[in-house]
């Protein structure tokens, strides 16, 4: 039996290079190099790895697998569909289909460079290779760029050029300047001068354009934008464009990541540690272990480890959970980032032994690994039910039990979630509950342990309200509500929750935590309630919501 798309999928985000080869070697004995394509290209368009929707498929991280797979390591800057690009290449063997694309990806780098889009090629990695004949080539692009340009550039004339991203991005003309005339150098070493002042790069200068790498393809644009504006822009757009490169995974931003570790103190650092952990490649390894050591970042650090999915990664969390009983939380996390089998020993005893909030960690961790986690959730259902009874984080209990195959709920869960939502002090808890257990709210001993919570406490009618969700059922249920929220009953619910804001004491805290939640929001019930208590213009008028609510 040949490996399936979920397994074939988890091994590519893991960087298990030699088992992506093996794997899709054996698919391409099978029905050719074509039809591998498609599925591999398909594989791409999901949004999380096939049967493990905790784990989601980074396309940065899915062409570093390709680049390898088709042994284009050293020209890892060729910029286009790769997949797309080979795919009518007609074998049914791995090691003759990178022989077959040697000349096609010759050609597509021949005109890559005409086109003077050299950002990532390296010209000593193709020194030594079939591509070494282009070298010459590269060299001269890049140093035409400099010549080329007028007697006084704009600055984002300059970041177009490759030796004038490689010193915005690195800060130095060493860099990436190996085999340059020196035309180039001195000319590049008079432009740092003219535009050292212009460090951060100002905002109106460094939002996207397509004036700026226009020769390249849109994913790539969309690297070079980000990596420029993590090495050269002020604070709100460097920490939003380093989650952006580590949602895009690709190990080329790699270089820029780990040398804003070393430039950059305060609150960009955990950013910049979270995403060198979700690209995950084993050369960020030694540093994330050095920053173990630092007080401010040793728990980022850990959870970043876990992404790096290396046996010695998996060790250091180990290690790290014994030794300090702070990090065993953020070790908890790791072992879950590390999706490895491997770490399922630690998470049950975890589970087991620990109360609130780490168990519901290790039940998260337990389920991002798939399958193996999940069926060790199974056999400890007594535990699941123990924690969303009485962690301290039920909604994520919950949440995490509804993943689960089959699961029944039991009166006493059912009750506890009731509690969970009806709990109006935390307004916020409740949109959270709302918008991630809709299942469960169809449930209709939910809406009976609603009722019951809100009987004792407000004079509305209990029997009233039970009696409109039974008439009101059959001609609601066909209708889809917002958010998949379905029937009456939940309308019914909400205006009990309405009336309950106007008569708690925070009831000004309670209406802002609503409104904070555009979901609730669809509702004119809780609309007329939140305006009435922050004194407010009445929302059902046709303005959006940012114009009326200011938290």
């Amino acid at each position: 039996m040949g490996v399936t798309r979920g397994e074939l999928a988890r091994y590519i985000m893991l960087r298990n290079y030699p088992m992506v080869g093996q794997q899709v070697n054996a698919k391409i004995r099978e029905m050719g190099w074509a039809k591998t394509a498609k599925l591999l290209a398909s594989l791409r368009e999901s949004r999380n790895v096939p049967g493990n929707p905790y784990f989601p498929v980074r396309k940065g991280t899915f062409r570093d697998s390709m680049i390898r797979l088709l042994g284009l390591e050293c020209i890892s800057g060729l910029d286009c569909d790769l997949l797309d690009v080979f795919r009518e290449v007609d074998v049914y063997d791995l090691m003759e289909l990178r022989r077959e694309i040697l000349d096609l990806s010759l050609d597509r780098l021949r005109n890559q460079i005409k086109r003077r889009n050299t950002f990532f090629l390296v010209s000593q990695n193709m020194a030594t290779t079939p591509y070494a004949v282009l070298v010459a080539d590269l060299l001269e692009a890049r140093s035409a760029e400099i010549s080329e340009l007028p007697s006084k550039p704009s600055l984002r004339e300059v970041f177009s050029t490759y030796y004038g991203f490689v010193v915005i991005t690195t800060g130095s003309i060493e860099k990436g300047f190996a085999g340059a005339s020196k035309e180039a150098i001195n000319g590049i070493e008079n432009l740092s001068c003219q535009f050292g002042d212009q460090v951060p790069i100002p905002a109106k200068i460094i939002k996207r354009s397509d004036s700026a790498f226009s020769n390249c393809t849109e994913y790539t644009k969309k690297l070079l934008w980000g990596l420029l504006r993590v090495a050269a822009s002020g604070y709100d757009k460097r920490s939003n464009a380093v989650r952006e490169l580590g949602e895009l995974g690709d190990e080329r931003a790699l270089p820029v990541l780990h040398s804003g570790l070393e430039s950059n103190r305060g609150w960009v650092m955990p950013s910049l540690i979270d995403a060198i952990g979700k690209i995950g490649d084993p050369s960020s390894l030694e540093l994330l272990q050095r920053l173990l050591n630092g007080r401010d970042t040793r728990k980022n650090a850990i959870v970043a480890l876990g992404g790096i999915r290396h046996e010695s990664a998996l060790s250091c969390i180990k290690r790290v959970m014994d030794s300090d009983r702070a990090a065993e939380t953020p070790g908890i996390k790791a072992l879950g980032e590390t999706r490895q089998p491997e770490a399922i020993p630690i998470l049950t005893k975890i589970l087991k032994s620990r109360r609130g909030g780490k168990r519901v960690h290790a039940m998260n961790s337990l389920l991002m690994i798939g399958k193996e986690g999940i069926c060790v959730l199974m056999r400890n259902r007594e535990i699941i039910s123990k924690a969303i009874r009485s962690s301290g984080a039920p909604g994520k209990a919950i949440e995490i039990a509804q993943a689960l195959p089959d699961f029944n709920w039991e009166n006493s869960e059912i009750e506890a979630i009731a509690k969970v939502i009806t709990k109006h002090s935390h307004m916020k808890g409740l949109a959270e509950a709302l918008r991630e257990i809709p299942e469960v709210l169809s449930d209709i001993r939910v809406i009976d342990a609603i009722i019951e919570v809100y009987k004792d406490a407000y004079s509305q009618d209990a029997t009233q309200i039970r009696g409109s969700y039974y008439s009101y059922r059959a001609r609601w249920k066909a209708r889809r509500a917002l958010r998949k929220i379905q029937g009456f009953e939940q309308a019914r619910v909400l205006d009990t929750i309405a009336q309950s804001i106007l008569s708690t004491e925070r009831s000004t805290r309670a209406a802002r935590r609503i409104a904070e939640s555009r979901y609730l929001m669809q509702y004119s019930n809780l609309r007329q309630v939140v305006a009435k208590v922050l004194k407010i213009p009445d929302p059902r008028i046709q303005t959006p919501y940012e114009a009326w609510y200011r938290p």
